[in-house]
């Protein structure tokens, strides 16, 4: 028992001349740091399914790391004490803050309604076009990836180069059994360098890229096919498919704060009529 013979020599360190046990606690201790007691009945059933030689292991540590606890605790204390009252402050403040934040979470759940009308999300957007301008360059892409190794890849650069009804089928079934990767049928509107992290697009001249419809390149290991279907400039405003889910939440946000707004009002209310709260003049 090394521990607890190290526990105790802690403790007699910091008080002396206190008792071991309270003489009015009928409850058995099994260690105590200055006025504050570990009991038996707080320990047990902490070993339970170990056999005797891991629960005796067991105990010990827990018991010392118990009493460890207790005196960083104490000397916590003992430093901190012209702290202390702005400290008990501070941990009343942050569990009051939680519950209201729970409470107003449960309310507002209960309460709103999340589903939003197109001409909602139309009118929100017309009427803050300023708000949604672009910080950077947008477009719609198409692209295919294609080894460098792969047959007929000079007629499909020329299929690619030189569209036509003819030459984009030709082009579509050569990719569909040689592109290693290929993004079609996307209509989202993309970050310019989101685009550039899968297919090397020149990142420093975007606007000379953009203005292409069909841009092919090449490296080492791959050729690039990229079809630009629409793009947007930097200080635009950004088209309304490109920031609905934002004004979803912006709309969704402004109803959560009415929520919230009028519940409070109505406590208030609610607690003056009923004499609840009182304002002293």
């Amino acid at each position: 028992m090394q521990h607890i013979r190290l526990l105790v020599i802690l403790t007699l360190i910091f008080s002396a001349s206190c008792k071991l046990v309270r003489k009015d606690d009928e409850r058995n201790p099994v260690a105590r740091v200055y006025e504050r007691y570990l009991y038996e009945e707080d320990i047990s059933g902490l070993t339970h399914g170990m056999d005797k030689e891991d629960s005796a292991v067991f105990i010990d540590n827990y018991i010392y790391n118990w009493g460890k606890e207790q005196l960083l605790i104490y000397r916590a204390e003992y430093n901190l004490r012209e702290d202390q009252k702005e400290f008990d402050e501070l941990v009343t403040q942050y569990r009051n803050d939680l519950l209201k934040f729970a409470y107003i979470e449960k309310y507002v759940g209960e309460h709103i309604d999340t589903a939003l009308s197109e001409a909602e999300i139309l009118d929100y957007y017309n009427e803050h076009k300023a708000d949604f301008e672009l910080k950077e360059n947008i477009l719609k892409a198409e692209y295919y990836v294609v080894n460098q190794n792969v047959p007929d890849l000079k007629k499909a650069k020329y299929w690619w180069n030189t569209p036509s009804e003819k030459n984009t089928e030709r082009f579509v079934e050569f990719a569909s059994i040689f592109a290693s990767s290929k993004s079609v049928g996307d209509t989202s509107w993309v970050r310019y360098m989101d685009l550039a992290n899968k297919v090397p697009l020149q990142t420093y001249n975007q606007e000379s890229v953009l203005r292409n419809k069909r841009v092919l390149i090449e490296d080492t290991s791959n050729v690039y096919f990229v079809a630009i279907n629409a793009y947007k400039i930097k200080d635009d405003v950004s088209p309304l498919p490109y920031v609905k889910e934002t004004i979803k939440s912006i709309l969704i946000n402004k109803r959560k704060l009415d929520i919230i707004t009028k519940m409070e009002e109505s406590l208030v209310s609610d607690a003056y009529d009923k004499k609840d709260f009182e304002i002293f003049e």
